[in-house]
């Protein structure tokens, strides 16, 4: 195991393999590193691949502050500092996505050259001008009460409506909803109102390196928010996969390639 401290003092759990080009691979909310174990095995035969648990996920410490999609940039950042690691292809999937557009918005393209995001909406907040986010205000609130009061039948609803196929939910839905429950609930309803309410909007059509966005057909997250994000990125390129959210684990061959096919 290894991990590092951050500058507010946080142990952050992270794992390197391979060697070669750097890819870094940020998970979703909720979730941990272990999210990618059908990515990495194979992505390390060519590249460095860097996970790492998001702090209050995983293995990582899970102290009471710093439950903002900015801070976690920051723990991202310091780690890319604290490996030396440069040329990176940052890849975020789900709220990691937020994770990587905060990353951009203070940083730019700092230790980066390549972008790749997984299924996520620019704004995942229902309202007037975003019909097609994730929840609204009164859905947003149901879902905090439910996670505080029914925390594992909650969470299992969440594995489910990731995980799409039989063989998929059959073969990952307990190490789904497992590394789901390392995230003390109080702490994961903080971090939720965080990233749900975030917009951005304004900041992805500032990207300028070259992007991969990848959407799911059957995933919760509308097509529509994918494909948003593809046209407001110039010269981004978009792919699309039959499953659902965690795509990544349930048709990880095709996923694979189609992520060394964009580094190169």
């Amino acid at each position: 195991m290894s991990v590092f401290l951050t500058n507010d003092g946080v142990s952050i759990h992270y794992e390197v393999n391979g060697s070669g080009r750097p890819l870094v691979m940020l998970h979703g909310w909720d979730q941990s590193a272990r999210a990618f174990c059908r990515n990495v095995p194979a992505l390390s035969e060519k590249y460095q691949v860097v996970t790492v648990d998001f702090r209050g996920h995983g293995e990582s410490e899970k102290p009471s502050h710093g439950y903002r999609i900015s801070r976690l940039a920051m723990d991202v950042h310091q780690l890319l500092e604290h490996l030396d690691l440069k040329d990176v292809v940052l890849l975020g999937w789900s709220m990691g996505c937020s994770v990587l557009w905060s990353y951009w918005d203070l940083f730019r393209s700092d230790r980066l050259s390549k972008l790749i995001m997984v299924d996520e909406p620019p704004l995942c907040l229902v309202n007037e001008s975003n019909p097609d986010g994730f929840a609204d205000n009164d859905a947003l609130v149901a879902l905090k009460t439910s996670i505080l009061n029914d925390t594992v039948n909650a969470t299992q609803g969440f594995v489910d409506m990731m995980l799409y196929t039989p063989e998929g939910k059959a073969a990952y839905g307990r190490q789904t909803l497992e590394e789901s429950l390392k995230f003390p609930p109080a702490l994961c309803t903080v971090m939720l109102l965080n990233h749900v309410y975030t917009d951005w909007r304004d900041v992805i059509p500032t990207i300028t390196l070259p992007t991969l966005v990848i959407a799911a057909k059957n995933s919760h997250v509308k097509v529509s928010n994918n494909v948003w994000t593809h046209e407001h990125i110039p010269s981004s390129q978009l792919r699309m996969f039959e499953t659902a959210h965690m795509m990544f684990m349930e048709e990880p061959e095709a996923f694979n390639a189609a992520v060394a096919e964009f580094i190169g």
